[in-house]
Parts: C-alpha cells; sequence; structure tokens
C-alpha cells in the first residue's frame, strides 16, 4: 500500500481504537471511563466515514513536514507541554481557517543573525510551514532584538510583539546567563513579569519557551546546569507553558561529536553561540512538532469545555510572593514610548 494511502487508514484506525478502548474501560468491573473518554466516544461514533477521511487528510497534510530530527531527538526536547490549553486554541483556529497572529521575541539567535534573515532563521522555516500546511489569515512578527534581555522586553512589550498576538515564542536563556542561585532573584522576577505580561494580552495568546544553549559550551567547559533555562522551566510548569530545549536535543551529540551535532555542525565555528542553518532547521522542527503533537493530543484526548474556558484566560497569581521592590508584582504593561 503506497504511504499516502496508508496515512488515512492508520488515522480512522487510531480513532475506532479510542472509541474501543472507552467502550472497554465502561465495560471491566469496577473501572469507569473518565469524561474525556466519553466524550471522545460518543463524538466519533457519530462520525461518517466522510469525516474521518477528512479528519485523516488533515492530519496527513499538518505531518507532511520533512523533519531533520528523529522521534525520539524531538521528544527529547520537548521538555513540559502540560495541559497545553491555550496552544489547542490556536491549532483549533488554525483549522478553522481564522485569523492567526505568531510572534516570536529574543535575542540575536532567534532575529537570525549570521544567516538568511527570513529565509534560513527557524521563525522563518516555522512561518512557511504554517503558511503551507493552514489555510488561515497568517500575520507574523519577529520581535527579537540581539544583543538584548528579557528584562528590557518586558518593560516595552507593544514595540515588539502585535497586541492580538495568538501564539508568541520566548527565547531568552541565552542571552539572560546563569544565574548560580535560587529563583528569587530580579532576573527570574523580570522574566515572570514578561511571562505574565503576555499571557494577559488580548486574544489570550499560547506562549511557547524555545531555550537555546549557553554561549561557548565547548570553549568554557560549560556544565549542563549552567543556564538560566531550568529556572525559566519552573515559571514554565507553574503557569502551564510548554517548553522547548535545544540544549536537551543537542547535548550528548554535541559532547560527543556526533554527526549532525558537533560544534561545526549546529555553530558557526568563530562563534560559539549563533545557530547554523542546520541548527535553525533543528529549532524550527522543535516549534512545528509542538504544533503537530498538539493537534493529535485534540483528537485523542480532548478536554472539557469548563477545564478550556477555566485555563484558555485565566492567570495563576504570581509565583513570586514579592517583587523586587517588596510589593506584590505588578503585572500592568509599562506604556513605552
Amino acid at each position: 500500500m503506497a504511504r499516502h494511502a496508508f496515512v488515512p487508514c492508520m488515522m480512522a484506525l487510531l480513532l475506532l481504537m479510542c472509541i474501543a478502548c472507552s467502550r472497554q474501560a465502561a465495560a471491566e468491573p469496577g473501572i469507569a471511563a473518565s469524561a474525556d473518554l466519553d466524550r471522545l466516544s460518543s463524538s466519533y461514533a457519530s462520525l461518517h466515514d466522510g469525516d474521518l477521511l477528512r479528519g485523516a487528510k488533515t492530519y496527513q497534510k499538518l505531518m507532511a513536514y520533512k523533519h531533520s530530527l528523529t522521534r525520539g531527538q524531538l521528544q527529547r526536547s520537548l521538555v513540559y507541554k502540560g495541559a497545553n490549553v491555550r496552544l489547542r486554541k490556536v491549532v483549533n483556529k488554525l483549522l478553522a481557517g481564522q485569523n492567526v497572529s505568531v510572534g516570536v521575541i529574543g535575542g540575536s539567535i532567534s532575529w537570525g543573525h549570521m544567516v538568511q534573515k527570513g529565509v534560513e532563521d527557524w521563525f522563518a522555516l516555522l512561518s512557511s510551514y504554517m503558511r503551507t500546511t493552514f489555510k488561515a489569515k497568517l500575520t507574523f512578527k519577529n520581535g527579537c532584538v540581539p544583543a538584548t534581555q528579557s528584562e528590557y522586553v518586558s518593560v516595552c512589550l507593544k514595540n515588539f510583539v502585535d497586541s492580538e498576538v495568538d501564539l508568541v515564542f520566548v527565547e531568552y536563556a541565552t542571552n539572560d546567563g546563569y544565574m548560580d542561585g535560587s529563583i528569587n532573584n530580579s532576573a527570574v522576577q523580570a522574566f515572570e513579569r514578561l511571562l505574565r505580561n503576555l499571557l494577559q494580552f488580548k486574544n489570550a495568546p499560547a506562549v511557547v519557551l524555545m531555550e537555546f544553549l549557553a554561549t561557548d559550551v565547548k570553549q568554557n567547559n560549560i556544565p549542563f546546569y549552567a543556564t538560566a533555562e531550568d529556572q525559566y522551566g519552573v515559571l514554565a510548569q507553574y503557569y502551564g507553558i510548554p517548553w522547548l530545549s535545544f540544549r536537551n536535543l543537542i547535548w550528548h551529540g554535541f559532547w560527543s561529536d556526533k554527526r549532525g551535532f558537533s560544534r561545526n555542525d549546529v555553530f558557526f565555528i568563530e562563534d560559539e553561540r549563533h545557530p547554523t542553518p542546520v541548527g535553525h532547521k533543528y529549532m524550527a522542527d522543535m516549534a512545528v512538532n509542538l504544533i503537530q503533537q498538539t493537534y493529535v493530543d485534540s483528537l485523542l484526548a480532548p478536554l472539557g469545555a469548563d477545564v478550556l474556558r477555566e485555563h484558555a484566560s485565566k492567570v495563576r497569581s504570581n509565583m513570586s510572593v514579592l517583587g523586587s521592590a517588596g510589593t506584590a508584582m505588578s503585572v500592568v504593561l509599562v506604556s513605552c514610548a
């Protein structure tokens, strides 16, 4: 059977397996089918063959992207996903053909330094995939500023992010540097302020951490933990923000000079901080994989409307008890000239 013919059949089979699993759980003594499985069963049981085929074709189109990374490597880069309610909402808007605004903020890595900006950088590659895959009315804004830290952007967000953004990637682990201590410091508090402000934008956007590697890792023999990434990862888990890690993806291959992951493969030789086109393609793979996995999760593990409403717009209270000034951290957007 041809590959393209096999994929729709496989998708239909997966849906039928989910229905069968939910019914089996309900039938077994002492096991009650969950509300999610009940909804899934009743939803797909009512579908006709044409509905299944259309769903399978959508799946096939989303999965047509050619990853440079293996499935295991992609899974290693996806550190945390959580309930992922906001990104599920974005994927639904994409599939429905609605207006969707996508942005990125960060430093020179995501800005596209040393590669052909708008063509070879990872955000451009992600944009190309989304334009090819979805019929939605898409707008993209690269709001990165080289040589800046998250604290700078946190007080002038409106200058770098569209006010009606639906999905925004945040890449600051490299530029913010390593803070040898707990999360109770001004840098982490500034990053939390940045995240909270983003989460409260008009469209309640999905926020994704795109974390890169520390600078000069081999040259300075920098250990795995010497990065702001893990401190920011605590915030990601607290606020339910997906966390993508370039460090986790390449670390062992990088130190063993594995083909495709060596210093010469992923960094420019004269600059062990900015990724080559190969490195940018890996970052694009990570972002695309997250979107693909979110779509699959929405099909196989749908969430109830009550959960969607609760998590899609509500922002949890501050993780930090006090801000740097000794008062509750402000979440008001600062007006920038």
